[in-house]
């Protein structure tokens, strides 16, 4: 039935006409009955003229606002998207701060792309853009560990489901209505914890990648110091190397050079004796040691000379054998020495990888107490930057994202528990599961009759009571009608009692 006290909606105004200036001047359909586009409007003021500005520019800049404002609502829904957030669960301010924090994970996602990057192609001596994959490959496992961080939400502890059955009986007039019973379910639950445990290893491998950034950028603020240490060290490592061949060669070579030495000692000393007894044969010849002429000790020294002088052969004679013998050898050695160091000297200049510049940066570490306190707090600046999403989620709580994310999960839990309850649900289904449709059906239509006859009856009951009580005050109603004709028909007026008291009087 139609309700009649709703006012009809009002009649909608015909569209205004507006003024396009003297093309319209002639009458057309847009310009009204009037026919004339510089007509004044009722109570209003005349049409504008050329050269005043129009309206549009208003409305073009409203519509530029709102485009304005829809792309960058669309675009903030993809950073917080990044961030593991869900938008529609978030009040403005902390919409703000996963912007602010998913601007924060990108930056952070192309530090580590960069520094990777760098780390492939100074390890494997190639270009940065053939080693981009791998920056790329690390820059996603950067952002995943921070995504898997500020996207968790701890659910509530010690969630426990506790299942009770009821049956209702209704009372009435005419007896009670048993009605089936229902399974009202209670849930249990702890607050929610910190979850250490589950984002404790991830703020760990988080820590670790950090740190490796970090190493990177620092190796590429200090390559010019990292330079003149690795010449540095170039150069020791090349004099340490020669002076061990020299060591080993020098061990190999003294056997040989042992023998000819010894031939050349005893040659020396044979040479020695020569001289020696040469002297004494010239001073007995000169007498500068006695009388002068040939004595007897000029004899003793002249025989001695002979002997000695064929010692002196035979000396010389064993230390030419000696070098024929072992001086090629020796030779050998020595170029092969040679070689050797020259071998150092260019495989020790080709080293310039990852390791050489990392073992090049510690020992700068180490002679340099200024180096040392720069490193470290770079170092944790930029442990600091590439933390900065992990810290500002675990410094900035969105409490009624989170919590809204906690209701969401435990609703799914409590309507799997639901699902999974089988034959104890009403209506369930045979071997648990979800309750069969039809069963579920049947049960709701039995227990919807037993409602209607519960109040069919108690209608009954009501008229019922009804009539007896319309009978009731008829039949009370009746006597007191007749009680009042009877009481009327004894009683006497006023003016018969004042006659009757004139009488008697008289």
């Amino acid at each position: 039935m139609k309700d009649e006290s709703a006012s009809p909606p009002p009649p909608r105004k015909p569209p205004k006409s507006k003024a396009k200036g003297p093309k319209n001047s002639g009458g057309s359909a847009r310009a009204g009955s009037s026919g004339n586009a510089s007509s004044k409007k009722p109570g209003g003021s005349p049409s504008k003229k050329p050269g005043t500005p129009s309206k549009r520019g208003t409305s073009g800049r409203r519509h530029q606002a709102r485009r304005d404002a829809s792309t960058g609502r669309w675009l903030s829904r993809r950073v917080i998207a990044l961030t593991g957030g869900r938008w529609e669960y978030m009040n403005p301010n902390e919409q703000i701060r996963f912007v602010n924090l998913g601007m924060l994970m990108i930056f952070t996602t192309a530090l580590a792309i960069g520094s990777a990057t760098a780390l492939a192609a100074m390890a494997t001596h190639r270009s940065m853009l053939a080693m981009l994959p791998v920056g790329l490959f690390f820059g996603g496992f950067v952002f995943f560990i921070d995504r898997s961080v500020t996207s968790y939400v701890p659910n509530y502890r010690n969630v426990r489901f506790v299942t009770k059955k009821s049956a209702k009986t209704v009372k009435a007039p005419l007896g009670e209505v048993k009605l089936p019973s229902e399974t009202t379910l209670e849930v249990k639950k702890d607050p929610p914890g910190h979850g250490w445990g589950v984002i404790g290893p991830r703020i760990a491998i988080a820590v670790v990648a950090s740190l490796l950034v970090s190493e990177i950028v620092l190796t590429y603020i200090f390559q010019d110091l990292i330079g003149q240490q690795l010449d540095n060290d170039h150069g020791a490592q090349i004099t340490t190397a020669q002076e061990r061949l020299d060591r080993e060669y020098k061990g190999r070579v003294q056997p040989f050079q042992r023998e000819i030495d010894k031939a050349k000692k005893y040659e020396g000393k044979v040479a020695d004796d020569y001289a020696a007894r040469e002297r004494q044969a010239n001073c007995q010849l000169q007498g500068s040691c006695g009388l002068a002429g040939a004595g007897p000790l000029f004899t003793e020294a002249k025989n001695s000379l002979d002997a000695l002088r064929q010692q002196k052969k035979q000396a010389h004679d064993a230390v030419v054998k000696a070098e024929e013998k072992n001086q090629p050898e020796i030779d050998r050695l020595n170029a092969e020495r040679d070689r050797r160091k020259t071998k150092v000297v260019s495989d020790t200049g080709a080293v310039k990888g990852l390791l050489a510049k990392e073992e090049a940066f510690w020992s700068l570490t180490k002679s340099s107490g200024v180096v040392l306190f720069f490193r470290v707090m770079l170092a944790l600046l930029l442990l600091a930057i590439d933390l900065s999403p992990i810290i500002y989620k675990l410094s900035h709580k969105a409490e009624v994202h989170d919590q809204r994310v906690r209701d969401e999960n435990l609703r799914d839990r409590i309507r799997s528990f639901w699902e999974n309850l089988g034959d104890d649900t009403p209506g369930g289904g045979p071997g648990g599961g979800p309750p069969d449709p039809a069963t579920a059906l049947k049960e709701q239509m039995q227990t919807q009759r037993t409602i209607l006859a519960y109040l069919h009856r108690q209608a009954l009951t009501r008229l019922r009571q009804r009539a007896e009580e319309k009978m009731l005050r008829l039949k009370l109603r009746q006597q007191y009608e007749a009680q009042q004709r009877r009481a009327t028909g004894k009683q006497a007026t006023v003016s018969d009692l004042n006659a009757r008291r004139k009488k008697h009087g008289a």
